[in-house]
C-alpha cells in the first residue's frame, strides 16, 4: 500500500458476498471500504452455514458445514464433493451455488473427509490405493450422521462435485 502501514483485506461469509476492508494494524481498527454487491442485497436473504460434526465408521469424526433452508424440517440434502484431491476444508465463505440450492428448499453439506487438507490423518489408508472407498465411506457417514441427528431426510439425498450443478443419487 502507499503508506506501508494499512492493509486492504478481502472477506466474505455465507451471508455476506464479500467486501474489501481497510485494516490499520497499529490500532486494530477495520473499516469496510467496498462491497462486491449492491447495498440493497441484505444478508438476511442468505442462509448461514452451521458447523457440523458426525461420527465416522473409522472411529473418528467428520467435520464440515451445513446450510439449511429456512422453514423446512428434514429437507432433502445435496452433498458437495470436492472437485480435486486434496480438498480445501469447508468454509463459511459465500457460495452462490449453495445459496441457490438452499433458496430452493435443499439442505447443502460439505464434509471434511480424510482427503481434506488438515484432516488426512490416516495417511496409510490414503496411500494404500483405496482412496475412492475412503471418500465414499466419509460421504456416506456424513449423510448418515446428519440424518440420525434429524437435520436432513437421509432418504432424499444427492451428490455433486463443487464445480458442477448436476446431482446424482447417493
Amino acid at each position: 500500500l502507499p503508506n506501508d502501514k494499512n492493509w486492504i483485506l478481502w472477506s466474505s461469509t455465507s451471508q455476506f458476498p464479500g467486501g474489501f476492508f481497510l485494516f490499520d494494524p497499529r490500532n486494530g481498527q477495520t473499516s469496510l471500504i467496498a462491497t462486491a454487491h449492491s447495498p440493497t442485497l441484505k444478508q438476511s436473504l442468505f442462509v448461514a452455514s452451521t458447523p457440523l460434526s458426525v461420527a465416522s465408521r473409522s472411529g473418528g469424526k467428520i467435520h464440515g458445514r451445513v446450510w439449511l433452508p429456512a422453514g423446512i424440517a428434514r429437507p432433502p440434502l445435496i452433498v458437495l464433493s470436492p472437485a480435486s484431491i486434496p480438498a480445501l476444508p469447508a468454509s463459511d465463505a459465500f457460495n452462490p451455488l449453495i445459496q441457490a440450492l438452499s433458496a430452493n428448499g435443499l439442505a447443502v453439506a460439505v464434509f471434511d473427509g480424510r482427503s481434506t487438507i488438515g484432516y488426512g490423518h490416516d495417511t496409510d489408508v490414503l496411500s494404500s490405493g483405496s482412496l475412492a472407498k475412503v471418500l465414499q465411506d466419509d460421504l456416506e457417514d456424513g449423510l448418515a450422521g446428519l440424518a440420525a441427528q434429524g437435520v436432513v431426510d437421509g432418504r432424499r439425498a444427492g451428490l455433486t462435485e463443487c464445480s458442477t450443478v448436476v446431482a446424482t443419487g447417493l
